[in-house]
């Protein structure tokens, strides 16, 4: 995630990641946020709160040496599902950012999948790509959206990466009743290829959008 985005004047897909996020979790005010990072192993920095404050102080604090490198797609997930799990929410959604392919963990990623679509929990991916399309298994990332409800994006810089969260907003606020977002960021700071960003938010949501359930 410190490879440096193409033609972007020197924004990294960290910092980009960070500031995309930042925006998406302004628009969940007073929705319940949690954060799950993850290299070769997957670690909660905060357990599900509406402190949208507390979740940027912790988005912004993202660096080298949290957990050791590697990439545990299916740890991350299986983490933020966990955080999830007992939520009342009709709705509960993952969203899952990546620019790496998974080669740490004992939890493969459409295992975690299937534990997600059992749960009834819906997973967004979204493959954060270098220009030649690589470093991102894009099919298992896919097929992991897909066998939950959910969909499947690519993004090469910040305003597709921008777009592909908008567009989870659109699809899941055309949906009935309750919402709630999981969203998840890993971040593996050394080789961009390896590297994944997975932010967890979940948010129980009224049918009216980003009114925060008591």
């Amino acid at each position: 995630m410190t490879a440096v985005i193409d033609g972007s004047g020197g924004t990294t897909r960290l910092a980009a990641a960070q500031a995309v996020v930042n925006d998406f979790v302004d628009t969940l005010q007073g929705d319940r946020i949690g954060l799950v990072i993850f290299q070769q192993r997957a670690l909660t920095l905060s357990p599900l709160t509406n402190d949208a404050d507390a979740i940027h102080a912790r988005v912004r604090s993202l660096g080298p040496g949290l957990v050791p490198d590697g990439t545990a797609i299916g740890l991350g997930l299986a983490e933020a599902t966990a955080l999830l799990q007992d939520s009342p929410a009709r709705s509960r959604v993952v969203v899952l950012l990546t620019d790496g392919q998974n080669n740490a963990g004992e939890i493969q990623p459409l295992d975690a999948a299937r534990v997600a679509q059992a749960l009834g929990v819906r997973v967004y991916t979204i493959g954060f790509l270098s220009s030649e399309f690589g470093g991102v298994d894009r099919q298992m990332l896919r097929n992991m959206a897909e066998s939950t409800g959910g969909q499947s994006f690519d993004a090469r810089t910040q305003s597709d990466l921008a777009a592909a969260y908008a567009e989870v907003s659109s699809l899941e606020r055309s949906r009935l009743g309750q919402r709630e977002f999981t969203s998840f960021r890993e971040y593996a700071p050394w080789i961009a290829a390896v590297a994944v960003a997975l932010l967890a938010i979940e948010g129980a949501l009224r049918v009216t959008w980003l009114r925060s359930q008591p």
